[in-house]
């Protein structure tokens, strides 16, 4: 299935969910069923954490399942005898486990680009690769390159600005690859570059912003692939 196809049955899904959502508060539609005791509005939330989960089992993308099993969790906590647990100790053992599994499993993204910056206190980064991860904060990075090819940057629970205003590209493509997982990304592109947006969406959005596009006799391809998991991904044209 391509990622457009994909997101459109994602978007189509959630659509009907929010409508019978809006249905059932109206008394229009009853919800009868139940399963181990949980009904209504949070069984909805339940399934539909249950269809992410699997999506991200099938995209091997594993280390973002653990907060939408934590939820879960949490809505069937009678039923799974775990009431001594409170939300809040689930669901930092969901985001230690995401920690432990990403630090077990590194993102091969950041295997495959060979340059990581070391402070990452930096404000402005440069290198022909870079790479960048933050959770559960927030960052702001300004990239000054004159040779850049590849960029990655993957956020989870947090939200991450990345300004490209400042960078040249000789070879005329760049590649920036992004995982967005329960956050935000931005990217500040250069309004005078063609961008070529693959980015897989899953529960989240994507969204253009900033300048008018001046694309004519564009020398730059930017390239944009990626996943966006329960988070939203906006680019911004300057």
């Amino acid at each position: 299935m391509t990622n457009r196809i994909r997101n459109l049955v994602t978007g189509i899904c959630l659509i009907i969910i929010a409508a019978g959502l809006i249905l059932w508060k109206l008394g229009k539609i009853a919800l009868h069923f139940t399963i181990a005791g949980v009904g209504g509005f949070w069984l909805i939330v339940a399934i539909v954490l249950a269809a992410y989960v699997i999506a991200a089992i099938i995209d091997l993308n594993f280390s973002s399942i653990f907060f939408p099993l934590a939820i879960i969790a949490i809505i069937f906590r009678a039923p799974l005898g775990i009431t001594a647990l409170s939300p809040w100790i689930i669901l930092i053992v969901a985001g230690l486990l995401t920690a432990a599994y990403e630090k077990i499993f590194p993102d091969p993204v950041k295997k495959e680009l060979s340059h990581e910056y070391g402070n990452v206190n930096e404000s402005e980064i440069g290198g022909k690769t870079l790479y960048h991860s933050i959770s559960f904060g927030e960052s702001t990075k300004y990239i000054r390159s004159d040779c850049l090819e590849k960029a990655g940057f993957k956020v989870t629970c947090g939200e991450i600005n990345i300004y490209f205003d400042q960078v040249s590209v000789p070879s005329g493509e760049v590649s920036i690859n992004t995982k967005t997982i329960f956050g935000e990304t931005v990217l500040f592109i250069p309004k005078e570059w063609e961008i070529d947006n693959r980015v897989s969406v899953i529960g989240g959005d994507t969204s253009y912003g900033g300048a008018a596009p001046e694309t004519c006799g564009v020398s730059v391809r930017c390239i944009i692939t990626g996943k966006v998991r329960g988070g939203e991904l906006r680019i911004e044209r300057v």
